[in-house]
């Protein structure tokens, strides 16, 4: 307490307060409605008297100011400087925080900017069809646009590399010991790793929006479906891997920061479904024992067939304009004819990761 900046540790009191005021008031709701609870509210816990680390927060007067001014932040009683990259008229700086992981520190930086104006609906949509070979599958009702695929190759690599030292790891372990510097460290690079290219991946959707004019993201979703996948042990490891979820948040934030709207859609028979038939889409429902017919079907090598004809299309192309149809009925209302089913690959090569 005396030794960091007086600031510095009272933030360190008063989040100490709250982790109290927080206990008791779990405490008097858990006597009303145990239900609602797994287990009694626990006392807040105290870290080691030398060996414990706290997370700190460090408000704007506990930064250097002269520093500020040259656009860079300084903690107060410490020689740490940090560029603040995201100086700009529309960004209002908050604070800074040191953060305790295993084996290392992260300094965040908090920050507020100012979203832009909702645009609107303007009949456009990119429709985003999820999977592990390919990451995102982009297509859209802009005759204009051409469909891409953000390649998943990458991610797989990342997740199968973690696996494999995970298991080396684990098996030196003493019996009764489950974790180590070694996981830990491996853990939190493989998580930066998918992060940044999950980032790279956000980036590239918006601005493919934003380039082209629509106003509106749909990606495709089925609530439970990881719990609930069957592709195989081999598959369903590789599937269960890839954090989907850390994708779908940045693509929604960054969307709403250029005024752009993005929503989740289940995307039950996208896949079953022919786009160029204009196959009706019907939505799942557990134990009905209804069978539908669709006028072709998923062939080997990813590719989409016709029944009864020599026509083919990419079929993660084909889920992600059914997903586009199954929130937007109309957005092809003129027809199919003039838009493009053979899709460009994107990859963010490892030397950017």
């Amino acid at each position: 307490y005396m030794a960091l900046p007086r600031k510095v540790s009272n933030h360190v009191l008063m989040a100490l307060d709250k982790n109290w005021n927080s206990f008791f008031a779990s405490i008097k709701d858990w006597v009303k409605s145990k239900e609602k609870y797994k287990g009694k509210p626990s006392l807040p816990r105290y870290k080691d008297k030398t060996k414990g680390r706290f997370c700190l927060d460090y408000e704007l007067g506990a930064l250097s100011k002269r520093e500020l001014k040259k656009g860079n932040i300084k903690l107060s009683g410490t020689n740490i400087i940090v560029p603040f990259i995201n100086k700009g008229k529309e960004t209002e700086l908050k604070c800074a925080r040191i953060c305790v992981m295993s084996g290392y520190y992260k300094i965040e930086i908090i920050y507020e900017k100012k979203e832009k104006e909702f645009i609107g609906d303007n009949g456009l949509y990119l429709g985003i069809d999820p999977g592990v070979n390919n990451l995102a599958t982009l297509t859209s009702n802009n005759k204009a646009y051409m469909p891409k695929i953000v390649n998943g190759r990458p991610v797989k690599a990342i997740n199968q590399y973690y696996n494999k030292k995970l298991a080396k790891y684990q098996s030196e372990l003493p019996k009764g010991v489950y974790t180590s510097k070694k996981i830990k460290k491996l853990t939190q690079k493989r998580s930066g790793k998918i992060e940044h290219y999950f980032h790279k991946t956000s980036n590239f959707i918006v601005k493919e929006c934003i380039k082209n004019g629509i106003n509106t993201i749909i990606i495709g979703h089925n609530k439970g479906w990881k719990q609930e996948v069957e592709m195989g042990s081999k598959n369903n490891q590789t599937f269960v891997d890839v954090p989907f979820d850390m994708l779908f948040r940045q693509v929604a934030y960054k969307a709403k920061m250029n005024g752009l709207t993005s929503q989740l859609n289940d995307e039950s028979y996208t896949s079953k479904a022919s786009f160029l038939n204009l196959d009706v889409i019907p939505s799942y429902e557990k134990d009905s024992t209804a069978k539908y017919e669709f006028s072709g079907y998923r062939k080997s090598r990813g590719l989409y067939k016709i029944k009864g004809k020599k026509k083919t299309i990419n079929a993660d192309v084909n889920g992600s304009y059914n997903i586009i149809r199954k929130v937007a009925p109309n957005a092809f209302a003129d027809g199919v004819q003039g838009f493009a089913v053979i899709p460009v690959k994107v990859t963010f090569h490892e030397r950017f990761l």
